[in-house]
């Protein structure tokens, strides 16, 4: 290196002088722009790359010459702004700072070039106007660091914590337009929740406020801080999650102070339930509003306020979680609910504020509610309301009213009269208008013809080429279609009754109706001609037998050659010439699969099991799928070579032959088969039977019987198997052998009632475990039984981060014994798991209240269990967990089941990238085997004699997925019993059976 007078050169000093000279050029021009306002060195203005290359120049020259301002003359600049940015991205106390340093620059700087700094930057805020950190305690005690943390102007580690705190100053009502008062609250809030560094940084309360504002405003708003790094904290802040949201809730409130909220969404809403077709208790639900509005609400009072319920047992709740649709219950009130029934509790609202706001809120009285004639919570029946003509209404009165109308009274609890009204009643209609309550009209239009392939109040689809007509149902009518573009394609007008022919091209419309009481308009979706052969529905399997419908193993696949989106149809079952109960009403999207476990395939499993019982024959489906026509199957019935009669009791060959024995088996011992002349009734009631013959087709001929009407308690005593690695029993422990008949029987069973069918699958669960166990090990067992292994299970992540968070344990919560935090963990996921099946749908959630309910429910259920046992019992928790809580909690559960908890045991890691990325959701059996084969590692090192072949790969895939056809393959056994030495390849197996039945949405 060469030594010019005091200035070191090094083979860096080019190009750190250039970089001197355009920060010198930079700053000085910042400091002639600004009169008293500071400069920061982090408003260096260079873009990433530069300062890539000036950390690398830093660090080499720092490792040649150490820290000596002396060394570094001419230099300066480049050296602070280096460690300017370490102190950006510095997240700590203060003590780690300089390691932090010595790793961003690969250096090794000593406790005496620290002070070095300090006096580097000293010089540098004398010459060009840089801050200097400000009098306070942090300050003093890091008087080193204190330069480059303040000299970044907003440290990432401030900026959650600073964006939160606006929040809240904005919600409780605070402005823009009063610097003093928002700086004033920015003080307040760092001195009691925030860290010191951020009460160190609202210090300065010029930058402050302007950073604030510049944040807020975006980047349109003039300021004097450089553009560059405003937009530097935008972006860094959108990194965060939690900051990002919150920035965008605290904009919102800046660009609508005061947000009109219209009264009718403030107001509370009566609901009432009625259960076994009687009128049960009244509920209270807050208004929903959005989450503007919500702020908006909360901001017009300027101050904290709660919520109490006159008449309900429910405690005071806050003014947020209750106008987000919180829902009391109000139980059965004896007497006429009094207003108000709302009442605002706070210290320092103003009490005009309070009143208007109680008003808002204050719920109509509870007097009509609309009425499906099925169970359910049903709403109340705001004023000015116009139902159907086809609408019943429900009218509680408490002082004896409608008694003189000959109304249809219904059955509710004391003190309370309740009567049915049908709109349609013209004898009623008098009472209805004295409420207020109108019936509306036929519809203004109606369409009938064509190939409409869906139909709703909004929007219309058909197939080009088939003309529709267009009904009108009003009086001197305007029709107006118009194409998206704005064109008028065709005027109509016509009165009541006419009919209009509608014939379109392939496009988007919107087909405008006005009439003398207002506009109605709906989009009209002309989609390309689809080929008869080319639209069409299949079953998967394809075989489409009725014992695949019964094991939620069947689905309906639709294909076509466009897109199509909500098609109508309706699905109907039939049994011979008979259609068994109404038709079932469903909507899908083409191409796409109704799957095996949706609402619509368990609603026809249930009507057969319930209608037909054990006489499965004859059995049909029928779907009419509006504008593409009829399709209609019958259910194959798998053939078995045995049957068993319901009446005399006997089983018989497929040649009519009668079988003198039968074996059975119980809910109680599943693995036990006893030989019996005719069934028998263990304590469950729950019974499997099968002929008692040598043939492993009677394994799926199997009937599980169970009592029609079930007591209280009854359930067959499930516990564990245990479970021996070998083909035989061993010394008291369920071999392969025994175990895979006991499973295949169960699996391929087929109940007699719906009960049956619930024990059958719980059966199969215990016994599936135990397979999984003996073939895949403990290790992978255990994480299929924390929740699924296909993922981390998402549920029990968010389980643990709430106990270990506070959210649902601590101070706060009541003490349980170690039983009871097992059955707390058990009540709180099984809650979960209903409030969401998919936990990141929580994540577009308003409000998390349904969460909090989730746990407070589930310490009730144990205070129950400790009432039964005559133990003491705890004061259950009033729950209310921050929505800033429950989203970092939810986040990091999704985090931690984004890792597949069974990858690190699918060995080698060839097998596992095979097999993972297979779309099992239109892949055939066939397919899989293929994958697996081809990812295949086999035992044997010897070429050409293998251990494991396809066949075996495809009777353990059968074995997971379709047992039934493992009856079907003589020597099934014999490949089990080779799987059963090959754990690694049992496990692939295993995981690909389990994304097949995920993917295809199939159960056991």
């Amino acid at each position: 290196m060469l030594i010019l007078g005091k200035i070191m050169r090094t083979p860096y000093f080019k190009e750190l002088a250039d970089f001197e000279a355009t920060l010198s050029t930079h700053f000085a021009k910042l400091r002639s722009e600004r009169t008293s306002s500071p400069v920061f060195l982090i408003e260096h203005g260079l873009d990433d790359g530069a300062l890539s290359n000036l950390r690398l120049l830093i660090g080499r020259n720092l490792r040649l010459l150490g820290l000596n301002r002396s060394a570094w003359t001419g230099n300066y600049l480049p050296l602070a702004v280096a460690i300017t940015e370490v102190g950006y991205s510095y997240r700590g106390t203060g003590t780690d700072f300089w390691p932090k340093v010595d790793e961003t620059l690969n250096v090794s700087l000593g406790m005496g070039e620290r002070s070095e700094v300090s006096a580097i930057f000293q010089w540098l805020s004398d010459r060009y106007g840089f801050a200097k950190p400000n009098e306070t305690d942090w300050s003093r005690a890091y008087r080193h660091i204190a330069w480059p943390i303040r000299n970044a102007l907003a440290p990432i580690e401030i900026h959650r914590a600073l964006i939160s705190a606006l929040g809240q100053i904005l919600v409780s009502g605070v402005t823009l337009r009063d610097n003093n008062v928002l700086h004033s609250e920015l003080v307040s809030l760092s001195e009691g929740l925030w860290s010191k560094r951020l009460r160190d940084w609202v210090e300065d309360a010029p930058t402050a406020i302007e950073l604030c504002r510049r944040l807020l405003l975006g980047e349109n708003e003039p300021t004097w801080l450089d553009a560059g790094f405003a937009s530097r904290i935008s972006r860094d802040l959108g990194t965060d999650p939690l900051a990002r949201r919150s920035l965008a809730n605290a904009r919102r409130l800046v660009a609508r102070e005061k947000l009109a909220i219209p009264q009718q969404s403030m107001r509370s809403r009566y609901l009432l339930s009625v259960t076994d077709g009687r009128v049960d208790r009244l509920l209270l639900r807050g208004p929903a509003l959005s989450e503007d509005e919500r702020v908006a609400a909360t901001a017009s009072l300027r101050a904290q306020c709660a919520v109490a319920i006159a008449g309900s047992r429910q405690g005071v709740m806050g003014l947020g979680r209750y106008v987000s649709g919180a829902m009391i219950d109000m139980g059965k009130l004896p007497e006429y609910p009094e207003a108000p029934v709302v009442r605002l509790i706070s210290e320092e609202a103003q009490p005009d504020a309070l009143l208007k706001a109680r008003d808002a809120l204050e719920p109509m009285l509870p007097v009509a509610f609309e009425w499906n004639g099925r169970d359910g919570i049903l709403n109340g029946i705001e004023g000015r309301t116009r139902l159907s003509g086809e609408s019943r209404i429900i009218l509680l009165s408490w002082d004896g009213s409608y008694q003189d109308y000959g109304l249809t009274a219904m059955e509710s609890w004391p003190g309370v009269n309740a009567y049915v009204v049908n709109a349609s009643d013209i004898a009623a209609r008098r009472l209805l208008l004295d409420l207020q309550i109108g019936w509306a009209k036929d519809p203004v239009l109606s369409f009938v013809g064509g190939a409409i392939v869906s139909r709703s109040t909004e929007r219309l689809s058909w197939i080009a080429g088939l003309g529709v007509f267009c009904k009108l149902h009003a009086n001197d009518l305007s029709l107006t279609i118009q194409a998206t573009s704005g064109d008028i394609i065709s005027r109509n007008h016509g009165d009541e009754g006419e009919v209009i022919s509608i014939e379109l091209p392939v496009g988007e419309y919107s087909l405008i109706a006005e009439t003398a009481e207002g506009r109605q308009t709906t989009t009209i979706s002309v989609l390309p001609p689809v080929e008869a052969d080319r639209f069409g529905v299949e079953f998967d399997p394809p075989t489409g037998q009725i014992d695949d419908l019964i094991a939620d193993s069947l689905s309906l696949v639709f294909r076509s050659p466009i897109p199509l989106r909500g098609v109508v149809a309706q699905a109907r079952l039939f049994h011979g010439e008979y259609s068994l109960e109404h038709p079932v009403e469903l909507e899908f999207d083409a191409p796409g699969r109704l799957d095996a476990r949706s609402a619509v395939f368990k609603q026809l499993k249930e009507t057969i099991l319930e209608t037909c019982g054990s006489d499965l024959s004859g059995i049909g489906l029928e779907l009419s799928v509006e504008g593409l026509g009829i399709y209609r199957w019958s259910f194959e019935q798998a053939a078995k070579q045995f049957n068993f009669d319901p009446t005399n009791r006997k089983w018989s060959d497929n040649e009519g032959r009668v079988l003198e024995g039968m074996r059975q088996s119980s809910g109680e011992t599943p693995l036990q088969f006893a030989s019996v002349k005719e069934p028998t009734t263990p304590a469950s009631g729950f019974t499997l039977v099968l002929p008692e013959v040598e043939d492993d087709n009677a394994l799926v001929c199997g009937i599980v019987t169970a009592p029609s009407v079930l007591k209280i308690g009854d359930r067959g005593n499930l516990g564990s198997i245990d479970v021996s690695r070998a083909l035989d029993d061993f010394q008291g422990r369920s071999g392969l052998s025994s175990l895979g008949v006991s499973y295949l029987a169960w699996r391929a069973a087929r109940p007699a009632n719906i009960f049956a069918e619930r024990q059958r699958r719980s059966t199969c669960r215990l016994l599936e475990a135990a397979l999984v166990h003996q073939l895949c090990g403990s290790s992978w067992t255990a994480i299929e039984a924390d929740g699924g292994g296909l993922a981390g299970n998402a549920h029990d992540a968010l389980f643990r981060i709430c106990m270990s968070r506070g959210i649902s344990s601590g101070k706060r919560f009541p003490e349980l014994q170690p039983d009871e935090t097992v059955t707390l963990r058990k009540e709180i996921l099984d809650r979960f798991i209903r409030v969401a099946p998919d936990v990141s749908g929580l994540m577009s959630l308003q409000s998390f209240e349904q969460l909090d309910y989730a746990i407070m429910e589930a310490y009730e259920e144990i205070n129950k269990k400790r009432a039964a046992a005559n133990s003491p019992l705890f004061d259950e928790p009033d729950i209310f967990n921050e929505d800033t809580s429950w989203r970092t909690a939810i986040d990091q559960a999704l985090k931690e089941a984004r890792i597949p908890a069974l990858q690190p045991l699918l060995l080698p890691r060839s097998r596992w990238v095979s097999l993972s990325s297979i779309d099992y959701r239109s892949s055939r059996m066939d397919d899989v085997v293929q994958a697996l084969w081809s990812s295949h590692v086999d035992a044997s090192r010897t070429s050409g004699n293998r251990w494991l072949n396809r066949r075996e790969l495809l009777t353990g895939l059968q074995l997971w997925v379709n047992p039934r056809l493992l009856a079907s393959s003589s020597g099934w056994r014999s490949d089990l019993s080779k799987l059963l030495s090959d754990r690694q390849t049992s496990r692939a197996i295993r995981y690909a059976a389990l994304r097949l039945r995920a993917e295809k949405q199939t159960e056991i």
